[in-house]
């Protein structure tokens, strides 16, 4: 399954913002109606070539301001592995020279950004693959080939955002990056070259930037209150894990989780279904104690109703019904327990 790579979040960023915009002025302007503006469900993190680029995907929306508390994030899987795991899964991997040049770009803007260090022969690597990159797809040599790569990182959002810059030659530079960006798009051969699964990457070189980024990642998305949409089934057959125990719902508990079932026609499943699997996993396979499992699960029910789209009122009668029948089967338990 090739959507994600094909039609990613930045493609879409212009219209996707217009949407929320205005669903926030119509929310805004009839009060009356208790509108509730409209609240965002992307798919990332699921189908990556390099666990770098899942996780960038991931973040991308955060930095643009396209997600917010009460969001969710489709899948995820990048967040749920673990970057020595992977590594030591995919060695040498191939990978398109525009994932790349995108992957590039984002690890310098965020080690700059957030005042990291990066190693010196790690610095050296990414910048011999930013010149061959950029080389190889635009013909052009760069001066400073990590700024170019950034400036096209970040010139992929058509709004300013958080890392926006005042000054004619900020502004030359992102148009100049813009161009790069119009050249993948509109030129045939251009985008077949960057599109192309013609880069070999030895990951092992990379597990310490890869770390970095994922713990910042995974902390930025557990302090935005945004829900992980976990398909227990689903993600065991297009995920490319050996066994269901491989997904973030059994290995972090700092991250609203919710459990989906995806399209129970093509996988054959239930919600049920996939709750069982999802307390199995837990059970069998991370070793939890069944009373462990259950309250996990509980949670994530809880979770569906709090992170559900829909109206407050809609809500809070959804959330009373869901304690309603949680009380009862406390009862019921205890009850169970006391014996006749």
């Amino acid at each position: 399954m090739d959507w994600e790579r094909n039609g990613p979040v930045w493609l879409f960023e212009a219209p996707f913002r217009r949407l929320i915009e205005a669903s926030r002025e119509i929310a805004a302007g009839h009060p009356r109606l208790n509108l509730r503006p409209l609240h965002t469900a992307f798919h990332l993190g699921e189908d990556f070539i390099h666990l770098l680029s899942g996780l960038r995907e991931i973040y991308e929306p955060f930095a643009w301001r396209l997600s917010r508390g009460g969001d969710r994030i489709g899948h995820a899987l990048a967040l749920g592995v673990s970057p020595s795991a992977w590594s030591e899964r995919n060695p040498w991997i191939r990978m398109r020279p525009w994932d790349r040049i995108l992957d590039i770009g984002f690890v310098y803007w965020f080690f700059d950004k957030f005042g990291l260090r990066l190693d010196a022969g790690e610095v050296e690597r990414m910048r011999l693959d930013a010149r061959r990159v950029i080389e190889n797809l635009f013909g052009t040599q760069e001066p400073d080939p990590l700024e170019t790569a950034r400036n096209i990182w970040c010139a992929l959002p058509q709004a300013r955002w958080e890392d926006a810059k005042n000054g004619s030659e900020h502004e030359a530079r992102v148009n100049r990056a813009r161009s790069f960006v119009a050249r993948i798009l509109d030129e045939r051969a251009v985008g077949r070259r960057a599109l192309s699964s013609s880069l070999s990457i030895q990951t092992k070189l990379e597990l310490p930037m890869l770390e970095a980024v994922h713990d910042f990642v995974h902390d930025r998305i557990a302090k935005a209150r945004v829900a992980i949409e976990v398909n227990p089934s689903s993600n065991l057959l297009v995920g490319g894990f050996r066994s269901i125990f491989e997904q973030p719902v059994f290995h972090t508990d700092k991250l609203p989780i919710i459990l989906n079932a995806d399209d129970p026609l093509t996988f054959g499943t239930t919600l049920a279904d996939d709750y069982a699997y999802a307390w199995a996993g837990m059970v069998l396979g991370s070793g939890q104690s069944p009373d462990q499992a259950t309250r996990r699960l509980e949670e994530a029910a809880r979770c569906s109703l709090r992170y559900t789209f829909t109206s407050s009122l809609e809500r809070r009668t959804l959330q009373a019904h869901g304690d309603l029948r949680e009380d009862a089967a406390t009862e019921a338990g205890a009850a169970r327990r006391r014996g006749p």
